[in-house]
């Protein structure tokens, strides 16, 4: 286990008090002992016959790379023993192998010289057949030599000996771990042993690619490949039996060397298929559980090859009933039709016999040949055994693809599959945190952990960048200039577009297999990129997916997936992009297809809570810590927090300290609406937005709906406190406390484990996005969705930024809740909203003059100031003004006044707020108690570079200074600017 794994096990002991423990296979197969680094000690000319006889590099590439074990082992050539033990010296080498000793070190001194530099290396001798190796094996004069072999002339037996040495390490731990089963080989006879370890290997790997099928994840094939067979060499009878014994019920067959093993061959015959090689050129013969064959036979090679064959099971399982073939299985998803079709009393006799589950075995599905054999055992009426047979099957797919990322297959999607990809190339950032966040919560979630209460991704299947640049190609959308379009010109350019031909069938199939609403969002190269999310820069649309015509709803997908192609190249991307150090040619997009996570009430669609999540809190509230997290949850679906409205914020390790000055101010700020998905509502041809698809409810509409139970407190005006739940007349609050301050659901410690895990796992603060979608018919289990991490840029080794006691008349404005870190130098232009003129009711009117403004200086290079009441980028317009980050994207400071008679703090599970965390900029939120030292006379005193209604900019003289200091949350912009102190920062650090 890894100190990753060590660490999330941990925290998952502290908040559930169970352990979970790594249950992805791969992190159990990377652990394999793997022959990556070969050094070859040999002559020029023995190097000659490997490399030309053998061809080892290619031999090595098809049998490695081709089947994705991520690795193909390199080879190293030495001539002389001396270099070989200075290569050893640096800690390079895996294996290595002696073709024939060396001149200038004897053999034995070369390997104990090796071993002691390195007491893991493991040591190969391969040998020409001469009386002298007969002689040292004999004598047991190999010390140091872990084993030896002889040259045959076939360079395939340099690919046996790597396989043979990963083989004889991996198959204890590989057997006890998951039930790899194994080939004892017992043959006294170095030559014999040599000549047959070749074709043992070719049925192997023979068999195993025949199961490999295009439609497995990687994780799927990389799993099946390292489970094959192994081959294990026993030097004894005694360690053969003793082999056997140790490994009982997990022995394919033997292969046993009469000359030395007469009395282990009959032994192991009684309990496993034992090939015994006897003297002589006899035929090969059967008796019970053993075969014999002649030594001296011609076709050995063969005979071997075929008795191996036998034995690793067939590529296809018939069920035969009367004379005839009932039903076939080539695969699990196939065996899952044989269940259902073939008659009862067939079923149970394949079960009972055993030939199901061998079959299974040799698919290395061990853990469900298991489930089958039991279930054969203990069953007798056999539509009981079909019955547990299907949901065996069930749970093992649902596990086998847990946390994996699968090729979208229409013949196997189903509930299952969590994560596909369709077409080649990148997911990009979105779709790679999810798929990464899927393989851990897989990993190290139990199902015990939460009972009833089930975490995970929500059915995703990933149109990756190669569709993309197919598109763009076939269509030739590049000979646009996208530039000089508007917004709505780009949209319907790839609307009337063609998707590749490839994928059309894909989706088709897709929308039939799902029939609840469908998000369609942006997944580009760029975005959620570490310090530049591009979050909320691409286009996402909610579909309903609710028409009973399946074309209508292939139809609105595909017009989705063209309509996030076509985001690409909209205004708002191109401007932020324009403030990054990237370009609109490095961006690819990729597209995200899921199942929006809630349930359906009447004509809406909707999931009890959205949320967003960071392991780092800029603002603490109360005794609340930074690392100790916040969370902003609302009703209905997460657009509400994301653009910046209203939602409870909460601390998920402190989940009951107040963040609230009063009850009454809590009120005044709960949410009142919701967004939800309006079925049978249809998308646009054109719409720049999801406005068709999604529509506002009120509290009452949830009421209703008979989800508020869970959700909100009641208000009591004579002890003018709540009570959760609503078993009281009163307001309703939404304010979660049946969850945080009740236990109607974990919700705190869930947010705090996913958000550990995703902090532990990618080695940053993180943020995440949730629902929560709770069962009230009593039949299936609370679902925890989770939707989305990022990185948080929120660094620990700040820069010092002193700002001592600032003099009133010093500075324009200074705060106590500022985000970011060190002295912006350099500033003169100031956008601001004039107070004396400006009230929220105009807060949409005043967008146009920023965007103008914001425009001018971004095209001249010019970094401004930006002031102005309320919370920024809020889509509610009586928080805020409610602008989009390319409106602003020049602004390097940007400061949030105080409104009169509201309180209104600043959003993190905002889009807007990611914006501005990930591109540096300075942020000050202006509480009202420093409202009065804002020095609003010496902003109006400024010169005017430009106005417009209530939006004016003005100039400096001089240049002012921006200080920051991350430690404390102090900042301050000082009109007549100190010189920068030794060691502080020269730039903002958000």
């Amino acid at each position: 286990m890894t100190g990753r794994d060590r660490e999330i096990d941990r925290a998952l002991g502290e908040i559930t008090g169970k352990s979970g423990g790594a249950r992805i296979e791969l992190d159990r197969l990377d652990q394999q002992l793997s022959v990556r680094n070969i050094l070859l000690v040999s002559t020029a000319y023995d190097y000659f016959l490997l490399e030309e006889e053998g061809r080892l590099s290619d031999l090595f590439r098809r049998v490695y790379g081709q089947r994705e074990l991520g690795y193909v082992p390199m080879i190293k050539h030495v001539a002389s023993g001396e270099r070989a033990l200075g290569a050893i010296e640096g800690g390079w080498v895996d294996l290595l192998v002696v073709f024939n000793p060396p001149g200038d070190v004897p053999l034995l001194e070369l390997a104990k010289r090796a071993k002691e530099k390195d007491p893991d290396l493991k040591v190969v001798y391969l040998a020409n057949n001469t009386p002298e190796l007969a002689r040292m094996a004999a004598s047991g004069e190999c010390t140091g030599i872990d084993r030896i072999f002889t040259w045959h002339g076939d360079g395939k037996i340099f690919l046996a000996i790597v396989q043979a040495m990963e083989d004889g390490e991996n198959y204890g731990p590989d057997s006890t771990a998951y039930g790899t089963r194994g080939i004892l080989v017992h043959v006294p006879s170095l030559t014999r042993l040599s000549g047959l370890l070749p074709p043992i290997y070719d049925e192997i790997w023979e068999h195993t690619d025949a199961l490999l099928s295009a439609d497995l994840a990687h994780v799927q094939k990389l799993t099946r490949v390292r489970r094959r067979p192994k081959v294990v060499l026993a030097d004894s009878q005694e360690q053969l039996l003793e082999l056997a014994k140790k490994h009982d019920g997990r022995i394919l067959c033997a292969i046993v060397d009469e000359t030395g093993g007469a009395r282990a061959a009959e032994a192991l015959a009684a309990k496993v298929p034992v090939l015994a090689i006897r003297n002589g050129r006899h035929a090969a013969t059967g008796e019970g559980g053993l075969r014999t064959v002649g030594a001296d036979s011609p076709n050995l090679a063969r005979e071997i090859a075929s008795f191996v064959r036998g034995r690793l099971g067939t590529a296809e399982l018939s069920f035969e009933f009367g004379g005839r073939t009932v039903a076939k299985a080539s695969d699990v998803w196939s065996l899952e039709r044989a269940l259902w079709t073939t008659p009862g009393v067939v079923l149970a006799k394949y079960l009972a016999d055993g030939t199901v589950a061998d079959w299974l075995a040799g698919r290395t599905e061990f853990e469900l040949a298991a489930e089958f054999e039991k279930l054969a055992s203990e069953s007798a009426e056999p539509e009981d055994i079909r019955r547990g047979a299907l949901d065996a099957l069930s749970r093992h797919k649902a596990m086998s693809l847990a946390g994996t990322i699968a090729n979208y297959s229409r013949d196997s999607f189903g509930p299952h599959v969590r994560f596909s990809r369709l077409g080649g190339g990148a997911m990009g950032g979105k779709a790679r945190g999810l798929a990464f966040m899927d393989r851990i919560l897989s990993a190290h979630l139990p199902d015990g952990a939460f009972p009833g209460k089930r975490v995970a991704i929500p059915r995703t299947v990933v149109l990756c960048t190669e569709i993309f640049e197919q598109f763009l190609a076939d269509n030739k959308l590049l000979e646009k200039d996208f530039a000089s379009m508007p917004d709505d010109r780009i949209a319907a350019a790839f609307l009337e577009a063609d998707l590749p031909i490839t994928v059309l069938g894909d989706l088709r199939a897709f929308v039939e297999e799902v029939r609840t609403p469908i998000g369609v969002r942006s997944s580009s190269l760029l975005e959620d990129a570490l310090f530049q999310p591009f979050a909320g820069v691409y286009e996402s649309l909610m579909l309903p997916n609710s028409s009973n015509e399946t074309d209508a709803r292939f139809q609105h997908l595909c017009d989705a997936v063209k309509f996030v192609f076509a985001s690409t190249y909209f205004e708002k991307a191109r401007t932020y992009i324009q403030a990054t150090p990237s370009k609109v040619g490095d961006e690819r997009m990729a597209v995200v297809v899921q199942e929006v996570a809630g349930a359906k009430h009447g004509d809406a669609f909707y999931p009890d809570i959205s949320g967003v999540a960071r392991s780092f809190d800029y603002w603490p509230f109360g005794s609340c810590a930074n690392t100790d997290g916040i969370a902003n949850v609302a009703l209905g679906l997460g657009k509400t927090i994301v653009d910046g409205g209203t939602s409870f914020r909460f601390c998920p390790l402190h989940p009951n300290v107040p963040h609230y000055g009063s009850v009454r101010e809590l009120m005044k700020q709960s949410q009142k609406t919701f967004y939800a998905v309006a079925l049978g509502s249809r998308v646009g041809q054109t719409g720049l937005d999801d406005s068709a698809t999604l529509v506002s409810l009120g509290l009452e509409d949830a009421e209703r709906d008979g989800i508020l139970e869970e959700l909100v407190s009641t208000y009591d005006p004579q002890g003018d406190r709540l009570y959760p739940g609503t078993g009281r007349d009163g307001a309703r609050v939404l304010d979660f406390g049946p969850m945080l301050q009740g236990d109607a659901f974990p919700l705190a410690n869930i947010v705090c484990l996913v958000l550990r895990m995703g902090e532990v796992s990618l080695g940053c603060p993180v943020e995440i996005e949730f629902a929560l979608t709770l069962d009230r018919t009593g039949e299936g289990r609370h679902e925890f969705t989770f939707l989305q991490v990022r990185s948080m840029v929120a660094k620990a080794d700040l820069v010092s930024v002193e700002l001592g006691d600032i003099a009133k008349d010093e500075a324009l404005c200074h705060s106590d809740s500022v985000m970011g870190n060190g002295v912006v130098d350099g500033i003169l232009d100031f956008i601001y909203v004039n107070p004396e003129t400006f009230d929220l009711s105009k807060s949409q009117a005043v967008v146009p003059s920023i965007r103008k403004l914001n425009k001018a200086l971004m095209e001249a290079g010019t970094p401004y100031v930006l002031i102005g009441p309320g919370r920024w980028g809020s889509t509610d317009p009586w928080l805020g003004i409610p602008i989009i980050w390319s409106d602003i994207a020049g602004a390097k400071v940007i400061v949030e006044t105080p409104v009169e008679g509201r309180i209104i703090d600043p959003s993190q599970g905002s889009h807007f707020f990611q914006n501005m965390s990930s591109l540096k900029i300075g942020y000050f939120t202006i509480k009202p108690r420093f409202a009065e030292d804002f020095d609003w006379a010496w902003l109006k005193s400024l010169p005017p570079a430009g106005e417009d209604g209530d939006v004016r900019h003005v100039r400096a003289s001089e240049p002012v200074q921006v200080r920051i200091d991350g430690r404390t949350g102090r900042g301050a912009i000082l009109k007549k600017p100190p010189a920068v102190q030794k060691g502080e920062g020269g730039s903002c650090e958000a």
